[in-house]
C-alpha cells in the first residue's frame, strides 16, 4: 500500500479494494470528530461519515490529486453532507414550529417563541462547557496518574465516535473493559450535571 494519499488514489482507480479500507483508516477519525463537533448522534455522524465516502467515491473519476487534497475533497465532501442534514433538520423544526402554532391558534399548544429557543440554545451551550470542564479534568487527571488505557478510551469512544467493540479491537483489551471506562467518565458527566 503507498505511504501517501495520491498512490492510494493510485490504487483506488486500478481497483484495489484494501485501497479503500486503507482511505478510511486513514481519514474517518478526524472526520468523525468533525461531523460529532456539530452533531451529537453518532448515528447520524457515522450515516454521514458513510456518504461522505461514498461521495468521494462517485467524484473519483473527476478527482486531481495534483490540484486539491485528498483530506481536503473528504472535507469539503464533509462540509457539504453536515450542511444538508442541519437544512433538513431545519426544515424538519420549522415544520413542528408551524404545526404547534397552528395548534395554539386552534386553542391547543403553546406556541414555540424565539425567547423559548434562546433559553433553550443557551441551556444547551452551558451544558457543552460543563462538559468540556469535566473532560478536560479527567483528562488531566489520567495524564498525571498514567491512566493511558482510559485516555485512549475516552478519544476514540467520544472524540472518534467509535463503537465499543472498535476501540476493544484497537486497544487489544476486552469490550467489558471498555465499557466500565465509558461508564466511569459518563457517571462522572451525571454527576457534575446534577450537581
Amino acid at each position: 500500500m503507498g505511504g501517501n494519499d495520491a498512490a492510494l488514489i493510485e490504487e483506488l482507480r486500478a481497483g484495489r479494494e484494501d485501497a479503500l479500507e486503507e482511505l478510511i483508516r486513514r481519514h474517518e477519525g478526524r472526520l468523525m470528530a468533525f461531523l460529532r463537533r456539530r452533531i451529537a448522534d453518532v448515528q447520524t455522524c457515522e450515516d454521514l461519515l458513510e456518504e461522505v465516502f461514498i461521495g468521494f467515491l462517485n467524484a473519483l473519476p473527476n478527482f486531481d490529486a495534483g490540484r486539491t487534497s485528498v483530506e481536503t475533497f473528504l472535507f469539503r465532501i464533509a462540509r457539504n453532507k453536515l450542511v444538508d442534514e442541519l437544512r433538513r433538520r431545519q426544515r424538519a423544526a420549522e415544520a413542528v414550529a408551524a404545526s404547534t402554532e397552528l395548534a395554539a391558534r386552534q386553542g391547543g399548544a403553546r406556541t414555540v417563541t424565539a425567547s423559548s429557543v434562546a433559553r433553550r440554545a443557551e441551556s444547551w451551550h452551558r451544558r457543552a462547557e460543563l462538559i468540556a470542564r469535566i473532560l478536560g479534568g479527567l483528562i488531566a487527571e489520567w495524564k498525571r496518574s498514567g491512566q493511558w488505557e482510559r485516555l485512549k478510551c475516552a478519544e476514540l469512544l467520544f472524540a472518534c465516535g467509535w463503537p465499543n467493540k472498535k476501540v476493544a479491537t484497537v486497544l487489544g483489551i476486552s469490550e467489558q473493559a471498555v465499557a466500565n471506562h465509558k461508564s466511569f467518565i459518563l457517571s462522572k458527566l451525571r454527576q457534575a450535571d446534577r450537581r
